[in-house]
């Protein structure tokens, strides 16, 4: 009796296996690229040209992926292929690691290293808003420019001192953004209580093509 129940028990500690990754986020170790991914509750999420998301599970030292389901955008040669290996280093996953705020995760294309990045709380409440296509000189701790943005079209563009964590605007192009709103427990003297974070980019469109890169 006694050693069936260190079976099962053992048995069970087997399949409540630790995620490592679950509420994490990671950039591409690359200065030329911006792609992330991120693990929240056992789905995947990745950002390269396209958006793909899947679910996940850990199994030993390998991520079980079966597929990605993903935005179906016009991509640049260098970024399909970049999509692509992505998408393999997750659903062809041979094997992952982390060491530090360094995450690599290994296929038969090669193995890609990431870089730890913030993530919003769970706790973060989900927002819309509008982000103008021009910054505006600002004055915080010292003068910089500021975001311009707005949570309805009826209204003006207010200055919004704090940014937007994975948010890099381009000049010339207006956004619909959706963000997450977490508030910060313990901020510094000159901080904000609020912190915002990127969730998905719902809409952009060019207002003025002489200003966009």
């Amino acid at each position: 009796m006694r050693e069936s129940l260190l079976l099962a028990m053992a048995s069970l500690g087997m399949m409540a296996q630790t995620d490592p990754l679950d509420g994490t986020k990671w950039k591409l170790a690359s200065e030329q690229d911006k792609a992330t991914i991120q693990f929240v509750e056992g789905r995947f999420g990745i950002r390269g040209c396209n958006s793909m998301s899947g679910a996940y599970r850990i199994e030993g030292a390998k991520i079980v992926a079966p597929q990605a389901v993903s935005t179906m955008m016009a991509c640049l040669p260098d970024r399909q292929e970049l999509d692509s290996a992505l998408s393999m280093a997750i659903t062809k996953n041979e094997g992952f690691r982390v060491e530090g705020d360094s995450l690599f995760l290994k296929s038969a294309e090669g193995e890609l290293r990431f870089t730890r990045e913030l993530m919003a709380s769970k706790d973060a409440a989900t927002k819309f808003i509008y982000v103008a296509a021009e910054m505006k000189d600002c004055t915080g701790v010292a003068p910089m420019k500021c975001l311009q943005i707005r949570e309805s079209k009826d209204e003006p563009w207010r200055l919004h001192y704090g940014g937007i964590i994975g948010f890099e605007p381009q000049p010339g192009i207006e956004y619909r953004l959706r963000i997450k709103e977490d508030r910060i427990a313990k901020p510094a003297a000159d901080q904000s209580r609020i912190r915002w974070f990127l969730d998905l980019v719902v809409e952009q469109k060019i207002v003025d093509p002489a200003a966009v890169r």
